[in-house]
């Protein structure tokens, strides 16, 4: 993900890591990447040594000194390959970890359940107030607000169909703990 970002920014005009985090900051990329603002400068130095990006020019600013960044040509093919591929790629994030988890409700108490399953829920109802926040700023400044519309309904389905299996998983959590509980003493999953 990272690397189409970066490509893809870079393939506007040249700009140094503080600016294309800037820019994810701005666009909120971190609700839906697990996009960190090491990544972006981790992905710089990576590019950078591969020559898909190279130093376009630095500049000082105090004691500090900016690396701005261009894309070359080996980076412009390598972002249209990673276009593509993101393009017809299967989109397919389950919550793996939470439904692994579920086999195993029988290893920590009742309580350590729901208060988990709760925090999980609060940040979920975090996360769809901040896309329907983000959705107003986005579809104010576009052009094409019914692409956008489109995009931030499928991510906001996405999350409220999590949402309603925790609140499920958070009613049902002795009917859970019991099926976890018959599992592990047969050795199964």
């Amino acid at each position: 993900m990272s690397r189409i970002i970066v490509l893809g920014l870079l393939s506007k005009h040249p700009m140094h890591g503080y600016e294309i985090q800037q820019i994810l900051q701005k666009e909120r990329v971190d609700l839906w990447t697990n996009l960190l603002p090491n990544s972006i400068y981790h992905a710089l130095r990576q590019m950078d040594k591969e020559g898909l990006i190279k130093v376009h020019s630095k500049e000082e600013r105090g004691h500090r000194v900016r690396v701005i960044y261009e894309i070359t040509e080996a980076g412009k093919k390598e972002f249209k390959i990673l276009l593509k591929e993101a393009l017809k790629t299967p989109s397919r994030k389950f919550p793996s970890s939470l439904y692994t988890s579920l086999s195993f409700l029988n290893e920590i108490t009742e309580d350590e359940v729901s208060a988990a399953i709760q925090n999980h829920i609060d940040d979920l109802e975090k996360d769809i107030i901040a896309w329907r926040h983000g959705e107003e700023k986005k579809i104010e400044y576009s052009e094409a607000p019914n692409i956008l519309k489109a995009i931030f309904s499928n991510g906001i389905e996405h999350m409220e169909s999590d949402l309603r299996l925790l609140y499920y998983i958070k009613d049902h959590i002795k009917e859970l703990r019991y099926i976890a509980e018959e599992y592990s003493s047969k050795g199964e999953l």
